[in-house]
């Protein structure tokens, strides 16, 4: 399903270079975002472990509504 481009355009999207936990967390404060979209790899078990949750730090780190959704 499209979305409406109307929509579209209300979206902003950001790419930056560093950590998700600080970038995410400033831009959020700064500019009073109401909702976070996170994609996941869904990892379990000793990867996530190994390797940490990003997606899960942020769910506790992001003072606005957070949205994980997984891959397939």
């Amino acid at each position: 399903m499209a979305l409406d481009p109307i929509d579209v355009q209300r979206i902003d999207r950001v790419i930056e270079k560093g950590h998700p936990e600080v970038l995410l967390n400033d831009y959020v404060s700064h500019k009073e975002i109401d909702l976070v979209v996170l994609g996941t790899n869904g990892r379990s078990g000793f990867l996530k472990n190994m390797l940490g949750s990003t997606a899960e730090n942020l769910l506790h780190l992001l003072e606005c509504d957070t949205m994980v959704v997984r891959s397939q």
